[in-house]
């Protein structure tokens, strides 16, 4: 899942952000084959290194 939204203080600081900047937030879960999931991380972008791509089969 894949959010945006304004960086936290605290963001603004560990990313050497300067001012108001949009992050994208991906949050990220990857299953085993029975389907439990085995880690979710949640990964935050500044708006300026932000790219989504996608590929799937028509």
């Amino acid at each position: 899942m894949t959010t945006v939204r304004l960086a936290t203080d605290s963001e603004v600081v560990h990313l050497g952000l300067s001012g108001v900047t949009a992050v994208a937030v991906v949050l990220h879960t990857a299953y085993d084959q029975e389907g439990r999931p085995l880690v979710c991380e949640e990964g935050v972008t500044p708006s300026s290194h932000f790219e989504q791509a996608e590929s799937y089969a028509m």
